[in-house]
């Protein structure tokens, strides 16, 4: 029968290679970890441009971990509420593209008459519907003095006191289709004059890579 010495020199043995393993699996496991984690990054990194962080390190919107895990209903909302912070505008909404044309999304600033009549855009008559057939932004100093409006749209706009409208396509970045469309509106005259049109254009971009990554992956597309 082993002396008690050896009984504890075994138990100290065992205890010693079950605590090494131990420490192996922590190191797998971290590994891991660190692996994933590395994985996600370089493929989230794409979502936004290294230069557009660098030009507007303040809009906690172009964070990309912020793009790829967040759900479209947030993601849009987001959106707004930076365009409209970053703009002074009055008003603004989001519209997603679909078969019979734009429908709002979000929206804010915006009574139940313009909702309505705004309910569904075709591809003409408004600086949205322009943003959309045309792919590229519309900007609409004075919408009193557009033609791009008839009498009708003119007054739904006087009515909800809009006076200049900027709208900005939400574009796929593998195809090059819109996938919806941002505007912004102003209450006065030309008082979109001084936006920073390219950090709408920053924004827009970035939401058209994270609704493009939300259909590729399946993520963001249950709230949130």
């Amino acid at each position: 029968m082993p002396e008690p010495d050896e009984l504890d020199r075994a138990f100290a043995r065992l205890s010693d290679r079950a605590a090494t393993a131990r420490e192996a699996v922590r190191r797998w496991q971290q590994y891991q970890i660190t692996a994933e984690l590395a994985a996600t990054e370089r493929r989230i990194t794409p979502l936004i441009a290294a230069h557009d962080q660098q030009r507007y390190p303040r809009l906690e919107f172009l964070d990309p971990y912020f793009l790829a895990t967040t759900g479209r209903p947030r993601l849009l909302t987001a959106l707004l509420a930076t365009a409209l912070r970053y703009t002074d505008a009055e008003a603004g909404n989001v519209q997603l593209a679909g078969p019979d044309g734009l429908r709002i999304f979000t929206q804010h600033g915006f009574a139940s008459p313009f909702l309505e009549f705004f309910a569904v855009v075709g591809d003409t008559g408004s600086a949205c519907a322009s943003a959309l057939t045309n792919a590229r932004p519309v900007n609409i100093p004075d919408v009193t003095r557009s033609v791009l409006f008839d009498d009708r749209t003119r007054e739904v706009l006087r009515d909800a006191h809009v006076r200049a409208v900027r709208s900005i396509p939400l574009p796929d970045p593998t195809t090059g289709a819109v996938l919806g469309v941002l505007s912004v509106h102003h209450h006065r005259k030309d008082g979109l004059a001084a936006v920073d049109a390219r950090m709408l254009a920053v924004l827009a971009r970035a939401t058209g890579r994270a609704l493009r990554w939300n259909t590729l992956t399946g993520n963001g597309f249950r709230g949130g």
